[in-house]
């Protein structure tokens, strides 16, 4: 593996790492992407798809706060070739508020592959394919 590759490798990770904080600090995740970042999120359970810019991504980043009590992103695989990274992810969550029909506390799970583009150790693209597993209810601390 090249050292740009190995560069890029390891700043993915530590991009992803960044989202098992919660609440998700904005400063902390532009450092890693750059101004002109566009990610494009197939369509998948809780979203129809789309493509955002750096502001719609950061008002995601506030939305995600307020929705979700905490997540973990837990890598299983990851490639890294020039300026691509490739990630193959475990992702859970719990629901702080309401969501559609579910309560909240319920578990999200999903399986997540994510392709990130870099330029100048910066993320100019992501890619993301969810695939969501039914939601597990609240647990019942009676």
């Amino acid at each position: 593996m090249s050292a740009q590759s190995q560069t890029n490798l390891a700043l993915a990770q530590q991009y992803l790492a960044l989202f098992n904080e919660m609440p998700l600090q904005a400063e902390k995740f532009k450092s890693f992407v750059d101004p002109e970042v566009v990610w494009q999120d197939l369509p998948n359970l809780l979203s129809p798809g789309g493509t955002r810019d750096l502001a719609k991504m950061l008002a995601g980043l506030e939305h995600g706060n307020k929705l979700l009590k905490e997540q973990r992103y837990l890598i299983r695989q990851a490639v890294a070739s020039g300026d691509a990274v490739a990630l193959e992810i475990d992702w859970n969550a719990t629901i702080a508020q309401p969501l559609a029909a579910l309560p909240a506390g319920t578990r999200l799970n999903a399986q997540v592959a994510i392709f990130l583009e870099f330029r100048d150790g910066k993320i100019i693209g992501q890619r993301d394919y969810t695939c969501y597993h039914p939601p597990a209810p609240p647990a019942n601390n009676n």
